[in-house]
């Protein structure tokens, strides 16, 4: 069986390659100019790393669903099984969206748009993107966002629940 990912191991591969000579001592500082050519390459391959690493562990996640036997004749073993890779399935979609964000980030990159908030402009700010590098809003967007969406769900919960509770007592009268 041919493994495609292969590029992975390879030095001769420019996705080795493109995450190879980030120096080791090079941080990004508040000093430089903020989202100079450095921090912009930086930041790219800091993704593109995060990125291959994704993808190296679903190669290994594939390979040991491969190697499970599925017609072992001890049930609590096979369940075992069963339910490990139902829990991969669930991390692999979870991946997946991860995967989508950052190559939205490595455009974003491309575009000059990465580090800056989408909602106000403002930089987002070096300390945030090295914890989050797939960030898309500034701290104070962030908040008010997480707000709207909190007060949001709260109210979607609260006319459900209403709804819920009227439909019983109209069914109960």
């Amino acid at each position: 069986m041919e493994n495609h990912f292969n590029w992975l191991n390879e030095k001769t591969s420019p996705f080795y390659r493109a995450i190879a000579d980030i120096p080791n001592n090079y941080k990004p500082s508040e000093k430089e100019e903020y989202m100079c050519p450095e921090h912009r390459e930086y930041f790219r391959k800091k993704l593109i790393a995060w990125k291959l690493n994704i993808i190296y562990n679903f190669e290994n996640t594939k390979k040991i669903i491969k190697e499970i036997e599925w017609n072992n004749p001890d049930m609590e073993e096979r369940v075992f099984s069963e339910n490990s890779i139902e829990l991969d399935m669930r991390t692999s979609e979870r991946k997946i969206r991860l995967l989508e964000r950052i190559d939205e980030a490595l455009k974003r990159i491309v575009d000059n748009k990465y580090g800056y908030c989408s909602i106000t402009d403002e930089p987002i700010g070096l300390r945030r993107l090295e914890a989050r590098p797939i960030a898309t809003m500034c701290i104070g967007a962030q908040e008010l966002h997480e707000k709207f969406e909190r007060n949001h769900n709260k109210d979607a919960y609260h006319r459900y629940y209403r709804m819920d509770n009227e439909n019983i007592a109209s069914s109960e009268g």
